[in-house]
């Protein structure tokens, strides 16, 4: 899979990052500045506090291939699909329900007597 200019991607710190904002082992979100003629990467990296950093050259993987000497790298997020709409709920037409027959209200006229 290739990557273009703008698309959102993980950016995947090395396991030992001590940069602040990288924790080890975790991914942080990025957009694509620039693809190389190799196929790797330049980076704009929001870490954990949502700051942006700029990290060049850093490879694409696909899944299953092996993690480079450098130990970062950049992967496509997971794309799940969004879970299905519930089925609408049928609505009575409000001609039918104003043509319904209504009991009378305990405090309508018609139910209760006056006396005069």
């Amino acid at each position: 899979m290739t990557a273009a200019v703008n698309d959102r991607i993980l950016f995947h710190p090395r396991s030992d990052a001590t940069h602040a904002g990288f924790a080890p082992s975790s991914s942080c979100a990025a957009i694509v500045a620039k693809v190389l003629p190799n196929g790797n990467l330049n980076l704009a990296v929001f870490d954990g506090f949502g700051a942006a950093h700029s990290i060049e050259n850093v490879p694409l993987l696909d899944d299953g291939e092996e993690v480079p000497a450098s130990g970062y790298y950049a992967a496509f997020a997971d794309r799940k699909a969004a879970p299905p709409k519930p089925a609408p709920t049928p609505v009575k037409p409000a001609i039918a329900a104003a043509n319904a027959p209504v009991a009378p209200s305990p405090l309508s006229d018609a139910a209760t007597p006056v006396a005069k």
